[in-house]
């Protein structure tokens, strides 16, 4: 199955590619297959298919790709709008309500999509969703100074329509075998015991009665939608695609 997974984000990426224009700003996001549309896209300017295109990466890790794959980007201050962000998701639903930020670039990531003209999510099949929490935790970025008292106060908005798990702090590098993001703060994972209404008025206070606590700096609750969702089918081996916007057909390809 693993090897499915890893065919189908190389073909969805090879897609989303195909939305690359020359002589435009393009936002890149993280993760796995971010790092496929990277190397395709590498191929594209080598083969001079692809010219005069300004790319603002979402992550240091992105970057490093970048550089691997001799791309070049700018900072996100040298730039006003994004022509097309592209990025995948952690779960996404078919009216482009997503979580993300399990790579832990959620803020770096929300700041590429409010300024982008289009949002497209390149996903394998397995990330979609009828209800946001059903796979994925809810990754909350804090500061590092009271994170302890920042997560006394998330565990307090537990209710019974945001059943509250358990939650955990990211681990992975430092000294103390935490996660720190690129701004130099800590992930919390918020686990649901059950998924969220995915109503979007509902989603929209969860994620401002999260964010109104001192000390959390973002979610990863994106509730602006995306405008494409590109789907590597994993069970059909196809490229599927949902126009949120339009949501009248899903193509196949």
């Amino acid at each position: 199955m693993s090897d499915i997974i890893e065919e189908m984000k190389d073909k969805v990426a090879l897609e989303s590619s195909t939305y690359i224009k020359s002589n435009c700003t393009i936002g890149l996001g993280s993760g796995t297959t971010v790092r496929y549309l990277i190397q395709h896209i590498g191929e594209k300017i080598n083969n001079s298919t692809l010219e005069n295109v300004e790319f603002v990466c979402s992550s240091k890790e992105t970057e490093i790709i970048c550089k691997k794959n001799q791309i070049r980007y700018v900072s996100v201050d040298n730039v006003e709008s994004i022509s097309v962000y592209l990025d995948g998701a952690d779960e996404i639903t078919n009216t482009g309500l997503a979580v993300k930020g399990l790579g832990g670039a959620l803020t770096q990531e929300k700041i590429l999509r409010k300024i982008s003209n289009k949002f497209i999510v390149i996903i394998t099949s397995n990330k979609q969703v009828t209800f946001l929490g059903e796979k994925s935790p809810i990754p909350v970025e804090v500061l590092k100074f009271g994170y302890k008292i920042t997560m006394k106060k998330l565990l307090q908005l537990n209710s019974d329509k945001f059943s509250i798990k358990n939650l955990s702090i990211r681990k992975k590098h430092d000294e103390e075998g935490r996660f720190v993001s690129d701004n130099n703060n800590y992930i919390i994972d918020i686990f649901l015991e059950k998924p969220i209404n995915s109503e979007k008025t509902f989603l929209m206070k969860i994620d401002n009665s999260l964010k109104s606590i001192t000390g959390v700096v973002e979610t990863g609750l994106f509730l602006d939608p995306a405008d494409i969702i590109l789907i590597g089918d994993i069970d059909r081996k196809e490229i599927r695609k949902i126009d949120v916007n339009k949501r009248v057909k899903i193509d196949f390809f």
